[in-house]
């Protein structure tokens, strides 16, 4: 689609001097960033942003655009997805085309206050010059002004093939300027370049524009007809002549040389467009004396990819990684969960203890011997609410559990996570910086189509046997956004580590002597339930789409810049809690509401109610009825499952506490929710529960493992929900937690109602 300039385009234009050149038709400078993928340029963007940016969707779609502020400019960058052509073949390809056209209903629509395109900066790779400068001819045929930025020119110059950037810029008619955002080395000379720019505009020499060529920009178009004769009589008043190829000095004294290049008004065939393009891109080669006949030497990558692309030592280097990853997460992230949640809604203090298992080395007994150690005690924000209402006079009402119970509980479990994102999110970057994570996606590639996905979800999936949450936040940056849907949908069937202590428990109670391999198979039934899940998925979401092999060009290996892979962690760690939080901590009071709300005995709003005389255990015994088919329609069972819809990691410590009337003691429930073991108070309590709702003691086996897979399949937590529905939307995600109870109600009947035939 096209759009048309205002109609005072040209006579504003004709009053105003190009060297001290406005901000015309809109409020905002836009300046946009394209390039292929890892080739530096969301790095690019982070360093000209800084912590001034966003994430926002493209209208209309679920398609990620960055959009950030430079302030030393005061422009707007907005950073596309990564695209080797623009000839869109993915949802986010055709957004990035659509930014540059600025079409209607766009980011960059000429027609908004803050729309329009100023300025495009196009990324080359020096160590892939070719492919790189087939994104810049289709991007130079748009009507734009271009800028250019040399990236990865220090690998090249390893490899001895540096690229000369005064004569490309030359060749080009553009701007040209080297930096590398990994170092920060140029990001001065890329901001000075684009200041210039657009004072100055550009356009791609050696090619002509084209009304038919993807992301042609008509607005654009139009500012750069009109603007012409402003340039020349600017310069002639000034008696310039020193401004060839863009500006730039490399054929100092040589007459000015701003001619737009011509338009082509026909259609033209596409292959005709790219003979034409490949003509170009061979005389620019050809300019920069690029042509080698003899073929280059292994590089070190091509070296180490020999082993990490070997299908069986890949694979086991990755499953080390994967390790370390987990590692990470569970052991030393966890020692700053506890003690993070227990900061905002710990009555009585907290404390930060180092867990044993972090004192030694991991598969041996080498380390600190002994138990956990306690390093502090210390108040909480908790405690100290308390202590300003108990001096007001307010302690112990609805005050106190709504801001205590409530808030500052649902405040401290979505806190509790970040420091398990924090660490999650830094290994993901220092994959993705290092340029291993193209590998891992290649590795894996084979298995994902197997279910219409590609390698690129092998590594976030693997993640989820941690924890869901990383995994949905890393499937942000799948490119492809019907593949990042359905896997976002399907991410919630991979179990994850708040989920095994429900096996334990319910192993050792019912399966004792086969605890190991009940959790084993609970483990092996999640990868199953993603492939049979992908399955049924597959036409719904990649209906139309052609099964193209995965394009990836991997990228040379570079040590990870530390400050860059923090800065990502923590923006996407915050970008979580600021959209996930919301909701978590809304939830979390809308359960403690239930939970002190009586329906039964002489209890008031705000007490600590049993609870099966609260409206919690009135829900819990209305949901019950529905679970009868499946052998576990207790209110005491289903009241777990209401609770672990928030976080499965109560769902035991729940389920112990509705045993008000029973010699349920607190190590009873410590042991539950700690490590899923059931003493024997809590096991006879949990064998009668099961034996009564099964309807016999031989049927109780049945029923306990119908509840496993029910467990395994329904919603892991409120957070997932909240993530997925900062991705999918609150439609498609309430349409994708519906599907997942039906789907766990409909297993867990089936296998009840069958396996009781056989017991």
């Amino acid at each position: 689609m096209q759009t048309t300039a205002p109609t005072n385009v040209e006579g504003r234009l004709s009053e105003t001097s190009v060297l001290n050149r406005e901000r015309l038709l809109h409020d905002t400078t836009n300046v946009v960033l394209v390039g292929n993928p890892n080739v530096g340029k969301s790095s690019l963007f982070n360093d000209l942003t800084g912590l001034h940016q966003s994430v926002i969707n493209a209208p209309g779609t679920t398609v990620e655009i960055f959009s950030g502020f430079n302030r030393n400019l005061g422009i707007r960058l907005i950073d596309t997805p990564g695209t080797y052509s623009l000839i869109p073949n993915s949802p986010d390809e055709a957004v990035a085309v659509e930014t540059l056209a600025g079409v209607p209903g766009s980011l960059t629509d000429a027609g908004l206050q803050d729309g329009g395109v100023d300025l495009v900066v196009v990324i080359l790779d020096a160590t892939a010059l070719s492919r790189s400068l087939y994104l810049l001819a289709q991007v130079g045929q748009t009507g734009l002004p271009v800028a250019v930025v040399l990236s990865m020119q220090d690998v090249a110059e390893k490899r001895g093939e540096a690229i000369d950037v005064d004569q490309l810029s030359c060749l080009l008619g553009v701007p040209v300027t080297s930096a590398n955002a990994r170092t920060g080395q140029g990001l001065d000379a890329v901001e000075r370049m684009i200041e210039n720019s657009l004072a100055n505009p550009s356009y791609l020499a050696g090619l002509p524009w084209d009304k038919t060529a993807p992301g042609f920009n008509q607005a654009g178009y139009a500012l750069a007809q009109a603007s012409q004769t402003a340039v020349f009589e600017a310069e002639s008043a000034e008696n310039e002549t020193t401004h060839p190829c863009g500006g730039t000095n490399c054929q100092p004294n040589s007459p000015s040389n701003r001619t737009l290049p011509t338009l082509v008004e026909g259609e033209v065939d596409e292959a005709d467009r790219a003979a034409m393009i490949f003509d170009w891109i061979e005389k620019i080669e050809t300019g920069l004396q690029e042509e080698k006949i003899e073929v280059p030497a292994l590089s070190a990558s091509d070296k180490v990819d020999r082993i990490l692309l070997n299908p069986l030592a890949g694979t086991f280097v990755f499953m080390l990684a994967m390790y370390l990853v987990f590692w990470l997460a569970n052991t030393f992230a966890a020692v700053f969960q506890d003690p993070l949640e227990g900061l905002f809604d710990a009555v009585g203090g907290w404390d930060f203890t180092v867990p044993a298992a972090l004192l030694k080395i991991p598969f041996t007994d080498i380390g600190i011997p002994g138990q956990d150690v306690v390093l502090f005690h210390a108040p909480s924000l908790a405690d100290g609410l308390v202590a300003v209402l108990t001096a007001l006079g307010w302690e112990g009402g609805i005050l106190q559990g709504i801001l205590v119970d409530g808030l500052l509980t649902g405040v401290g479990v979505v806190v509790s996570f970040s420091p398990l994102m924090i660490v999650m999110f830094a290994a993901i970057a220092v994959m993705e910086d290092s340029g291993y994570m193209a590998r891992v996606a290649f590795l894996g590639d084979r298995l994902m189509r197997t279910i219409g996905l590609d390698g690129r979800v092998i590594m976030p999936f693997i993640v989820g046997f941690g924890c869901n949450l990383p995994t949905l936040a890393a499937l942000r940056t799948v490119p492809d956004s019907r593949s990042r849907m359905m896997a976002v949908v399907l991410t919630p069937y991979i179990t994850c580590s708040a989920r095994l202590i429900v096996y334990l428990f319910i192993a050792q109670v019912f399966f004792a002597e086969h605890a190991t391999e009940v959790v084993w198979l609970m483990y092996f039934l999640s990868i199953v339930m993603v492939i049979l899940g992908g399955l049924a998925l597959r036409p719904i979401f990649m209906k139309g789409q052609k099964g193209a092999p995965l394009l990836l060009v991997l990228p040379a290996y570079q040590a990870p810049r530390a400050w860059v892979l923090a800065r990502s962690a923590a923006s996407r760690t915050w970008a979580f809690l600021k959209g996930a939080g919301k909701v978590i901590v809304v939830m979390t009071v809308v359960i403690w509401a239930l939970m002190v709300t009586p329906v039964a005995g002489e209890g008031r709003f705000g007490d600590s109610l049993p609870a099966n005389e609260s409206a919690y255990g009135v829900v819990a015994s209305a949901m019950a009825t529905v679970f009868v088919p499946a052998g576990f329609g207790d209110w005491h069972l289903t009241g777990s499952l209401v609770t672990g819809f928030v976080a499965k990691e109560t769902m035991l410590g729940a389920l112990a506490a509705t045993y008000t009337n029973a010699d349920v003691t607190e190590s009873d429930v410590e042991a539950a929710e700690g490590s899923g073991e059931a003493t024997p108070t809590m096991r006879e309590l949990v064998q009668t529960t099961f034996e009564k709702s099964a309807g016999s003691a031989s049927a109780a086996p049945v029923a306990a493992f119908a509840f496993l897979l029910f467990v395994l399949t329904y919603t892991p937590c409120l957070a997932t929900v909240a993530e997925q529905k900062r991705q999918l939307g609150w439609r498609r995600t309430l349409a994708a937690v519906g599907g997942q109870l039906a789907v766990a109600w409909v297993l867990a009947v089936t296998v009840f109602q069958i396996g009781k035939l056989f017991v």
